[in-house]
Protein backbone atom coordinates (compact mmCIF):
# COMPACT_ATOMS: atom_id res chain seq x y z
CA UNK A 1 0.00 0.00 0.00
CA UNK A 2 2.77 2.46 1.38
CA UNK A 3 4.11 1.75 -2.21
CA UNK A 4 1.05 2.39 -4.11
CA UNK A 5 0.91 6.27 -2.22
CA UNK A 6 4.49 6.84 -3.01
CA UNK A 7 4.01 5.81 -6.72
CA UNK A 8 0.96 7.72 -6.97
CA UNK A 9 2.25 10.25 -5.01
CA UNK A 10 5.47 10.65 -7.39
CA UNK A 11 2.63 11.13 -10.17
CA UNK A 12 0.95 13.89 -8.49
CA UNK A 13 4.37 16.06 -7.44
CA UNK A 14 5.02 15.46 -11.28
CA UNK A 15 1.54 17.20 -12.15
CA UNK A 16 2.19 19.77 -9.83
CA UNK A 17 5.73 20.59 -11.38
CA UNK A 18 4.63 20.75 -14.75
CA UNK A 19 1.38 22.84 -14.00
CA UNK A 20 1.66 26.36 -14.64
CA UNK A 21 -1.00 27.54 -12.18
CA UNK A 22 0.43 25.59 -9.76
CA UNK A 23 -1.17 22.47 -7.46
CA UNK A 24 -5.00 22.36 -6.37
CA UNK A 25 -6.00 21.50 -3.29
CA UNK A 26 -7.89 18.14 -2.88
CA UNK A 27 -7.29 14.91 -4.50
CA UNK A 28 -5.30 14.73 -7.95
CA UNK A 29 -5.93 13.28 -10.93
CA UNK A 30 -4.18 10.04 -12.15
CA UNK A 31 -4.46 10.92 -16.01
CA UNK A 32 -3.26 14.24 -17.08
CA UNK A 33 -6.81 16.66 -18.78
CA UNK A 34 -7.80 16.11 -21.94
CA UNK A 35 -5.84 18.05 -24.30
CA UNK A 36 -8.33 19.80 -27.37
CA UNK A 37 -6.88 19.32 -30.83
CA UNK A 38 -8.54 21.85 -33.26
CA UNK A 39 -10.35 20.08 -36.38
CA UNK A 40 -9.06 20.85 -39.92
CA UNK A 41 -11.44 22.30 -41.94
CA UNK A 42 -13.80 20.82 -44.86
CA UNK A 43 -12.86 20.98 -47.63
CA UNK A 44 -14.86 22.81 -50.59
CA UNK A 45 -15.83 21.09 -53.60
CA UNK A 46 -14.62 23.33 -56.25
CA UNK A 47 -17.15 24.64 -58.00
CA UNK A 48 -18.87 22.99 -61.39
CA UNK A 49 -17.85 25.35 -64.51
CA UNK A 50 -20.97 27.30 -65.26
CA UNK A 51 -22.35 25.99 -68.90
CA UNK A 52 -22.39 28.16 -71.51
CA UNK A 53 -25.84 29.24 -72.52
CA UNK A 54 -27.73 27.69 -75.44
CA UNK A 55 -28.74 29.30 -78.76
CA UNK A 56 -32.02 30.38 -77.10
CA UNK A 57 -30.45 31.58 -74.13
CA UNK A 58 -28.01 33.61 -75.82
CA UNK A 59 -30.30 35.03 -78.15
CA UNK A 60 -32.55 36.26 -74.91
CA UNK A 61 -29.85 37.79 -73.30
CA UNK A 62 -28.43 39.33 -76.76
CA UNK A 63 -31.58 40.89 -77.35
CA UNK A 64 -32.20 42.42 -73.42
CA UNK A 65 -28.93 43.91 -73.84
CA UNK A 66 -29.74 45.47 -76.89
CA UNK A 67 -32.84 46.38 -76.10
CA UNK A 68 -32.12 48.40 -72.74
CA UNK A 69 -29.24 50.31 -74.32
CA UNK A 70 -26.30 47.86 -73.51
CA UNK A 71 -24.68 47.65 -76.79
CA UNK A 72 -20.99 46.63 -75.27
CA UNK A 73 -22.76 43.60 -73.13
CA UNK A 74 -24.63 42.66 -76.55
CA UNK A 75 -21.31 42.42 -78.46
CA UNK A 76 -19.32 40.63 -75.91
CA UNK A 77 -22.30 37.84 -76.10
CA UNK A 78 -22.46 37.61 -79.81
CA UNK A 79 -19.05 37.35 -79.89
CA UNK A 80 -18.71 34.83 -77.60
CA UNK A 81 -19.81 32.64 -80.43
CA UNK A 82 -17.16 31.42 -82.03
CA UNK A 83 -18.37 30.48 -85.21
CA UNK A 84 -18.82 33.80 -87.99
CA UNK A 85 -21.93 32.23 -89.46
CA UNK A 86 -23.58 31.26 -86.25
CA UNK A 87 -22.59 35.36 -85.01
CA UNK A 88 -24.30 36.60 -87.86
CA UNK A 89 -26.85 34.48 -87.53
CA UNK A 90 -27.39 35.69 -84.05
CA UNK A 91 -27.21 39.54 -84.41
CA UNK A 92 -28.83 39.41 -87.74
CA UNK A 93 -32.36 37.73 -85.47
CA UNK A 94 -31.39 40.32 -82.98
CA UNK A 95 -31.37 43.06 -85.34
CA UNK A 96 -34.81 42.58 -86.80
CA UNK A 97 -36.48 41.45 -83.91
CA UNK A 98 -35.73 44.69 -82.15
CA UNK A 99 -36.45 46.60 -85.54
CA UNK A 100 -39.78 45.75 -85.54
CA UNK A 101 -40.32 47.83 -82.54
CA UNK A 102 -37.17 49.89 -82.64
CA UNK A 103 -35.28 50.42 -86.16
CA UNK A 104 -33.22 52.91 -84.91
CA UNK A 105 -32.06 51.07 -81.45
CA UNK A 106 -30.86 48.05 -83.79
CA UNK A 107 -29.30 49.85 -86.62
CA UNK A 108 -27.35 51.66 -83.75
CA UNK A 109 -26.64 48.41 -82.22
CA UNK A 110 -25.96 46.98 -86.13
CA UNK A 111 -22.93 49.62 -86.08
CA UNK A 112 -21.00 48.85 -83.10
CA UNK A 113 -20.28 45.53 -84.14
CA UNK A 114 -16.93 45.25 -85.59
CA UNK A 115 -16.33 45.17 -89.04
CA UNK A 116 -17.43 41.94 -91.37
CA UNK A 117 -20.26 39.48 -91.78
CA UNK A 118 -22.10 39.81 -88.93
CA UNK A 119 -21.92 43.94 -88.82
CA UNK A 120 -23.10 43.92 -92.67
CA UNK A 121 -25.69 41.30 -91.71
CA UNK A 122 -27.32 42.91 -88.88
CA UNK A 123 -27.50 46.57 -90.19
CA UNK A 124 -29.14 44.68 -93.05
CA UNK A 125 -31.71 43.82 -90.60
CA UNK A 126 -31.88 46.39 -89.43
CA UNK A 127 -32.40 49.23 -92.14
CA UNK A 128 -34.94 46.98 -94.20
CA UNK A 129 -37.58 47.60 -91.35
CA UNK A 130 -36.71 51.25 -91.19
CA UNK A 131 -36.97 51.98 -94.57
CA UNK A 132 -40.22 51.24 -94.46
CA UNK A 133 -41.07 53.29 -91.30
CA UNK A 134 -39.09 56.47 -92.27
CA UNK A 135 -36.60 55.93 -95.22
CA UNK A 136 -35.46 59.09 -95.04
CA UNK A 137 -34.20 59.19 -91.37
CA UNK A 138 -32.65 55.95 -92.45
CA UNK A 139 -30.65 57.83 -95.17
CA UNK A 140 -30.28 60.13 -92.40
CA UNK A 141 -28.81 57.64 -89.60
CA UNK A 142 -26.66 55.99 -92.53
CA UNK A 143 -24.94 58.93 -94.29
CA UNK A 144 -24.21 59.99 -90.57
CA UNK A 145 -22.51 57.20 -89.89
CA UNK A 146 -18.47 58.32 -88.77
CA UNK A 147 -17.11 54.80 -89.97
CA UNK A 148 -17.04 54.39 -93.51
CA UNK A 149 -17.21 50.77 -94.03
CA UNK A 150 -20.37 50.76 -91.94
CA UNK A 151 -21.84 53.83 -93.86
CA UNK A 152 -21.34 52.08 -96.86
CA UNK A 153 -22.73 48.57 -95.95
CA UNK A 154 -26.19 50.85 -94.64
CA UNK A 155 -26.38 52.95 -97.49
CA UNK A 156 -26.35 49.88 -99.77
CA UNK A 157 -28.97 47.65 -97.57
CA UNK A 158 -31.09 50.75 -97.74
CA UNK A 159 -30.90 51.59 -101.21
CA UNK A 160 -31.77 48.14 -102.25
CA UNK A 161 -34.87 47.58 -100.10
CA UNK A 162 -36.09 50.99 -101.21
CA UNK A 163 -35.55 50.12 -105.34
CA UNK A 164 -36.97 46.84 -104.51
CA UNK A 165 -40.40 49.18 -103.18
CA UNK A 166 -40.33 51.50 -105.93
CA UNK A 167 -37.60 52.66 -108.11
CA UNK A 168 -38.83 56.65 -109.03
CA UNK A 169 -39.76 57.06 -105.30
CA UNK A 170 -36.08 55.62 -104.15
CA UNK A 171 -34.74 58.67 -106.54
CA UNK A 172 -36.57 61.02 -105.03
CA UNK A 173 -36.12 59.90 -101.62
CA UNK A 174 -32.42 60.30 -101.93
CA UNK A 175 -32.28 63.39 -103.83
CA UNK A 176 -34.50 64.67 -100.93
CA UNK A 177 -31.21 64.28 -98.93
CA UNK A 178 -28.91 67.53 -98.22
CA UNK A 179 -26.09 67.19 -100.48
CA UNK A 180 -23.14 65.36 -99.38
CA UNK A 181 -21.06 62.73 -100.39
CA UNK A 182 -23.21 60.24 -99.01
CA UNK A 183 -25.89 61.21 -100.37
CA UNK A 184 -23.73 61.12 -103.69
CA UNK A 185 -23.15 57.57 -102.80
CA UNK A 186 -26.57 56.67 -102.03
CA UNK A 187 -27.74 57.76 -105.58
CA UNK A 188 -25.19 55.80 -107.19
CA UNK A 189 -26.13 52.66 -105.46
CA UNK A 190 -29.65 53.42 -105.84
CA UNK A 191 -28.82 53.60 -109.43
CA UNK A 192 -27.15 50.12 -109.83
CA UNK A 193 -29.68 48.60 -107.39
CA UNK A 194 -31.98 49.95 -110.03
CA UNK A 195 -30.52 48.34 -112.72
CA UNK A 196 -30.01 45.68 -111.74
CA UNK A 197 -34.37 45.33 -111.59
CA UNK A 198 -34.71 47.38 -114.75
CA UNK A 199 -31.62 48.77 -116.87
CA UNK A 200 -33.49 50.33 -119.18
CA UNK A 201 -35.66 52.11 -116.56
CA UNK A 202 -32.16 53.25 -114.52
CA UNK A 203 -31.22 54.24 -117.91
CA UNK A 204 -33.58 56.55 -119.31
CA UNK A 205 -33.64 58.15 -115.83
CA UNK A 206 -30.04 59.06 -115.93
CA UNK A 207 -29.80 60.27 -119.43
CA UNK A 208 -32.89 62.83 -118.25
CA UNK A 209 -30.28 63.95 -115.72
CA UNK A 210 -29.57 67.98 -116.46
CA UNK A 211 -26.38 68.36 -114.66
CA UNK A 212 -23.77 67.22 -116.79
CA UNK A 213 -21.42 65.43 -114.06
CA UNK A 214 -24.61 63.44 -112.00
CA UNK A 215 -25.33 62.36 -115.35
CA UNK A 216 -21.87 60.63 -116.03
CA UNK A 217 -21.73 59.41 -112.26
CA UNK A 218 -25.10 57.76 -112.85
CA UNK A 219 -24.67 56.27 -115.88
CA UNK A 220 -20.67 54.90 -115.34
CA UNK A 221 -22.81 53.36 -111.81
CA UNK A 222 -25.12 51.73 -113.86
CA UNK A 223 -23.04 50.84 -116.63
CA UNK A 224 -20.65 48.93 -113.78
CA UNK A 225 -23.78 47.23 -112.84
CA UNK A 226 -25.07 46.08 -116.18
CA UNK A 227 -21.40 44.86 -117.04
CA UNK A 228 -21.48 41.96 -114.40
CA UNK A 229 -24.56 40.88 -115.81
CA UNK A 230 -24.41 41.51 -119.84
CA UNK A 231 -21.06 43.19 -120.97
CA UNK A 232 -22.44 43.54 -124.87
CA UNK A 233 -25.56 45.93 -122.94
CA UNK A 234 -22.40 47.59 -120.81
CA UNK A 235 -20.56 48.13 -123.98
CA UNK A 236 -23.36 50.17 -125.79
CA UNK A 237 -23.75 52.19 -122.51
CA UNK A 238 -19.63 52.90 -122.80
CA UNK A 239 -19.74 53.98 -126.28
CA UNK A 240 -22.31 56.42 -125.30
CA UNK A 241 -20.24 58.43 -122.84
CA UNK A 242 -18.09 60.99 -124.01
CA UNK A 243 -14.40 60.37 -123.67
CA UNK A 244 -12.74 60.16 -120.34
CA UNK A 245 -11.69 58.27 -117.39
CA UNK A 246 -15.24 56.90 -116.47
CA UNK A 247 -15.65 55.62 -119.86
CA UNK A 248 -12.07 54.33 -120.08
CA UNK A 249 -12.57 52.68 -116.29
CA UNK A 250 -16.20 50.97 -117.65
CA UNK A 251 -14.31 49.98 -121.09
CA UNK A 252 -11.87 48.42 -118.95
CA UNK A 253 -14.85 46.56 -116.58
CA UNK A 254 -16.65 45.05 -119.84
CA UNK A 255 -13.33 43.68 -121.24
CA UNK A 256 -12.66 42.25 -118.18
CA UNK A 257 -16.04 40.32 -117.77
CA UNK A 258 -16.03 39.50 -120.96
CA UNK A 259 -13.09 37.88 -120.94
CA UNK A 260 -14.53 35.21 -118.29
CA UNK A 261 -17.39 34.81 -120.54
CA UNK A 262 -15.82 35.02 -124.22
CA UNK A 263 -12.08 35.66 -124.63
CA UNK A 264 -11.64 35.57 -128.14
CA UNK A 265 -14.97 38.10 -128.60
CA UNK A 266 -13.38 40.14 -126.23
CA UNK A 267 -9.80 39.59 -127.83
CA UNK A 268 -10.95 41.24 -131.08
CA UNK A 269 -12.99 43.96 -129.89
CA UNK A 270 -10.21 45.29 -127.56
CA UNK A 271 -7.11 44.79 -130.13
CA UNK A 272 -9.43 46.80 -132.62
CA UNK A 273 -9.42 49.85 -130.76
CA UNK A 274 -8.16 52.39 -131.91
CA UNK A 275 -4.42 53.83 -130.30
CA UNK A 276 -5.19 55.38 -127.07
CA UNK A 277 -6.16 55.96 -123.69
CA UNK A 278 -9.82 53.83 -124.33
CA UNK A 279 -7.54 50.65 -126.28
CA UNK A 280 -5.24 50.27 -123.48
CA UNK A 281 -7.86 50.21 -120.63
CA UNK A 282 -9.92 47.57 -122.48
CA UNK A 283 -6.88 45.57 -123.17
CA UNK A 284 -6.09 45.57 -119.68
CA UNK A 285 -9.17 44.99 -118.55
CA UNK A 286 -8.88 42.13 -121.10
CA UNK A 287 -5.57 40.94 -119.61
CA UNK A 288 -6.74 41.18 -116.18
CA UNK A 289 -10.08 38.86 -117.09
CA UNK A 290 -7.49 35.97 -119.04
CA UNK A 291 -7.19 34.48 -115.89
CA UNK A 292 -10.42 33.69 -115.00
CA UNK A 293 -12.04 31.41 -117.87
CA UNK A 294 -8.79 29.03 -116.64
CA UNK A 295 -5.64 27.87 -118.39
CA UNK A 296 -4.31 29.38 -121.41
CA UNK A 297 -3.37 26.16 -123.14
CA UNK A 298 -7.17 25.42 -122.72
CA UNK A 299 -8.33 28.26 -125.16
CA UNK A 300 -6.79 27.54 -128.27
CA UNK A 301 -7.21 31.14 -129.41
CA UNK A 302 -3.69 32.96 -130.99
CA UNK A 303 -4.59 36.05 -130.41
CA UNK A 304 -4.88 35.53 -126.56
CA UNK A 305 -1.40 33.42 -126.85
CA UNK A 306 -0.23 36.52 -127.98
CA UNK A 307 -1.57 38.62 -125.25
CA UNK A 308 -0.18 35.93 -122.53
CA UNK A 309 3.19 36.15 -124.64
CA UNK A 310 3.41 40.17 -124.03
CA UNK A 311 2.76 39.61 -120.20
CA UNK A 312 5.94 36.91 -119.92
CA UNK A 313 7.26 37.24 -116.17
CA UNK A 314 4.06 38.34 -114.97
CA UNK A 315 1.63 36.43 -112.66
CA UNK A 316 -2.15 35.99 -112.77
CA UNK A 317 -4.65 34.51 -110.40
CA UNK A 318 -5.42 31.49 -112.46
CA UNK A 319 -1.41 30.44 -112.45
CA UNK A 320 -1.69 30.91 -108.73
CA UNK A 321 -4.87 29.08 -107.81
CA UNK A 322 -4.81 25.88 -106.25
CA UNK A 323 -5.47 22.43 -107.99
CA UNK A 324 -7.84 21.01 -105.17
CA UNK A 325 -10.93 22.52 -104.22
CA UNK A 326 -10.90 23.43 -100.99
CA UNK A 327 -7.60 24.81 -101.14
CA UNK A 328 -8.84 26.74 -104.68
CA UNK A 329 -11.08 28.00 -102.00
CA UNK A 330 -9.06 29.17 -98.90
CA UNK A 331 -7.09 30.98 -101.81
CA UNK A 332 -9.87 33.18 -103.56
CA UNK A 333 -11.38 34.21 -100.02
CA UNK A 334 -7.86 35.63 -99.14
CA UNK A 335 -7.74 37.72 -102.38
CA UNK A 336 -9.29 41.17 -103.15
CA UNK A 337 -12.66 42.31 -104.64
CA UNK A 338 -11.94 41.71 -108.11
CA UNK A 339 -14.10 40.90 -111.17
CA UNK A 340 -11.72 38.19 -111.54
CA UNK A 341 -11.55 37.23 -108.00
CA UNK A 342 -15.83 36.78 -109.08
CA UNK A 343 -15.49 34.90 -111.90
CA UNK A 344 -12.99 32.67 -110.54
CA UNK A 345 -15.73 32.44 -107.42
CA UNK A 346 -18.35 31.36 -110.26
CA UNK A 347 -15.81 28.61 -111.57
CA UNK A 348 -15.43 27.12 -108.55
CA UNK A 349 -18.66 26.45 -107.35
CA UNK A 350 -19.99 24.58 -110.32
CA UNK A 351 -17.24 22.56 -110.45
CA UNK A 352 -17.14 22.07 -106.55
CA UNK A 353 -21.32 22.26 -106.12
CA UNK A 354 -21.53 19.27 -108.64
CA UNK A 355 -19.17 17.27 -106.75
CA UNK A 356 -19.88 17.95 -102.91
CA UNK A 357 -22.76 20.52 -102.66
CA UNK A 358 -22.45 20.26 -98.74
CA UNK A 359 -18.98 21.47 -98.36
CA UNK A 360 -19.62 24.53 -101.10
CA UNK A 361 -22.34 25.70 -99.22
CA UNK A 362 -20.40 25.79 -95.86
CA UNK A 363 -17.89 28.23 -97.46
CA UNK A 364 -20.49 30.41 -99.65
CA UNK A 365 -22.23 31.16 -96.38
CA UNK A 366 -19.45 31.99 -94.62
CA UNK A 367 -18.40 34.57 -97.19
CA UNK A 368 -18.10 38.22 -95.67
CA UNK A 369 -20.31 40.22 -97.35
CA UNK A 370 -19.22 41.93 -101.46
CA UNK A 371 -20.20 41.43 -104.84
CA UNK A 372 -18.37 38.65 -105.16
CA UNK A 373 -20.54 36.64 -102.31
CA UNK A 374 -23.70 37.94 -103.58
CA UNK A 375 -22.60 36.48 -106.96
CA UNK A 376 -21.57 33.11 -104.68
CA UNK A 377 -25.14 32.65 -103.25
CA UNK A 378 -26.76 33.18 -106.66
CA UNK A 379 -24.29 30.74 -108.64
CA UNK A 380 -24.88 28.00 -106.17
CA UNK A 381 -28.17 28.45 -105.64
CA UNK A 382 -28.92 28.36 -108.96
CA UNK A 383 -26.94 25.06 -109.13
CA UNK A 384 -28.69 23.43 -105.65
CA UNK A 385 -32.04 24.34 -108.02
CA UNK A 386 -31.56 21.81 -110.81
CA UNK A 387 -31.43 19.24 -108.09
CA UNK A 388 -33.82 20.02 -105.38
CA UNK A 389 -36.08 22.96 -104.43
CA UNK A 390 -36.09 22.19 -101.28
CA UNK A 391 -32.49 21.74 -100.23
CA UNK A 392 -31.86 24.53 -102.09
CA UNK A 393 -34.54 26.14 -99.58
CA UNK A 394 -32.88 24.77 -97.08
CA UNK A 395 -29.39 26.24 -97.69
CA UNK A 396 -30.76 29.45 -98.02
CA UNK A 397 -31.98 29.86 -94.41
CA UNK A 398 -28.47 29.21 -93.36
CA UNK A 399 -27.30 32.16 -95.45
CA UNK A 400 -27.48 35.10 -93.50
CA UNK A 401 -29.10 38.19 -95.33
CA UNK A 402 -30.23 35.45 -97.94
CA UNK A 403 -34.23 35.40 -96.52
CA UNK A 404 -34.31 39.37 -96.82
CA UNK A 405 -33.64 39.25 -100.54
CA UNK A 406 -36.54 38.81 -102.53
CA UNK A 407 -34.81 37.38 -106.05
CA UNK A 408 -33.62 34.89 -104.28
CA UNK A 409 -36.31 33.74 -102.43
CA UNK A 410 -38.67 33.68 -105.59
CA UNK A 411 -36.46 31.75 -106.92
CA UNK A 412 -37.10 28.98 -105.14
CA UNK A 413 -40.39 29.43 -105.00
CA UNK A 414 -41.00 29.59 -108.67
CA UNK A 415 -38.94 26.43 -108.50
CA UNK A 416 -41.00 24.98 -105.62
CA UNK A 417 -44.31 25.91 -105.88
CA UNK A 418 -45.39 23.78 -109.05
CA UNK A 419 -43.61 20.89 -107.44
CA UNK A 420 -44.96 20.69 -103.81
CA UNK A 421 -46.94 23.55 -103.81
CA UNK A 422 -48.20 23.25 -99.52
CA UNK A 423 -44.22 22.82 -98.41
CA UNK A 424 -43.19 25.99 -100.77
CA UNK A 425 -45.96 28.00 -99.56
CA UNK A 426 -45.25 26.78 -95.91
CA UNK A 427 -41.26 27.90 -96.31
CA UNK A 428 -42.19 31.02 -97.90
CA UNK A 429 -44.45 32.23 -94.96
CA UNK A 430 -41.24 31.53 -92.68
CA UNK A 431 -39.04 33.62 -94.58
CA UNK A 432 -38.36 37.28 -93.33
CA UNK A 433 -39.76 38.68 -96.79
CA UNK A 434 -42.79 41.39 -95.52
CA UNK A 435 -46.47 39.95 -96.17
CA UNK A 436 -46.87 42.00 -99.19
CA UNK A 437 -43.98 40.60 -101.04
CA UNK A 438 -45.19 37.28 -100.16
CA UNK A 439 -48.12 37.60 -101.80
CA UNK A 440 -46.96 39.10 -104.58
CA UNK A 441 -44.75 36.54 -105.31
CA UNK A 442 -47.86 34.10 -105.27
CA UNK A 443 -49.25 36.17 -107.48
CA UNK A 444 -46.98 36.45 -109.90
CA UNK A 445 -46.25 32.88 -110.21
CA UNK A 446 -49.92 31.75 -110.16
CA UNK A 447 -50.83 30.61 -106.56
Amino acid sequence: MKRDVVSAGGVAIAACVLSLSGCASGPLPLTPPATTVPRMPKSTPAAAPTPAPGPEELFAKTLEAVKSGDDANAVRLAYSVTSDLERARLVERVAATVAESDPQRAATFAATLPMGTARATAIAAASRPWVRKDARQALTWAGGLSDASARATAIDGITAELVALNPSQAIAIVLDQPASAARDQALARTAAHWARKDRVGALSWAQGLTDAGQKQRMTTAIGFEVAQMDPNAALQIAEAMPAGRDRSLLLHAVAQTWAALDSRAAAEWAFKLPAGEQRDAAIAGYEAGLGVSGNLGRRNVRVAQNVASRRAGGTSMAGALPTDLASRAAFLASQPETPERQREIEELLREWSARNPAAAGIWVAGLPPSGSRDLAVTTFLDQLLQQSPQQAASWLNTVPGAAYREDLVEKVAQRWLPISRAEAEAWLDQTMLPPDRKEEIRRRWGF
